[in-house]
């Protein structure tokens, strides 16, 4: 059962430049999705175009992205900002080449991690700084009390 549909074609960039043409792909339950390319090629303007995180200086231009099966397949490039924001870092993610470059230098690395299970999984703070550490702890962090408080560089 095809879980994503994506279809999307002609993203510009301020330079009216077309920078993506056509993309076509099923992703199915339980399959991942890597963008392999030369630096430049569009991979991360791809995702962001997915999740409607595109940069100011590019458009999505036309296309459809559907998301989902039977009566709960839906346009992602047609929902509303509510809507996308409910699916966006609840169902569909994106990882950063390099996640560092992605945290706030301003905010403790544990609070913005924690942000996607507050927003979207309706923990408390406490529930998700608990859940947040156990999975630092999980994949090898050597302190993961230390690393929830850090900032990030």
């Amino acid at each position: 059962m095809c879980s994503t549909i994506a279809c999307a074609s002609r993203v510009w960039t301020r330079r009216r430049k077309s920078a993506l043409v056509a993309l076509t792909r099923a992703v199915y339950a339980g399959e991942t999705l890597a963008l392999v390319g030369e630096s430049g090629s569009g991979k991360t303007l791809t995702c962001r175009s997915v999740l409607r995180i595109l940069p100011a200086a590019a458009q999505g231009r036309s296309g459809e992205v559907f998301f989902g099966t039977g009566a709960s397949r839906a346009d992602l490039l047609g929902m509303s900002a509510p809507d996308i924001r409910a699916v966006r870092g609840n169902r569909i993610s994106m990882i950063f080449q390099e996640p560092m470059r992605s945290l706030s230098p301003l905010h403790r690395i544990g609070n913005q991690v924690s942000e996607v299970l507050t927003l979207h999984r309706d923990m408390s703070l406490a529930e998700a700084k608990r859940d947040v550490i156990a999975t630092f702890e999980r994949v090898g962090f050597p302190d993961p009390e230390r690393a929830y408080r850090a900032y990030a560089m």
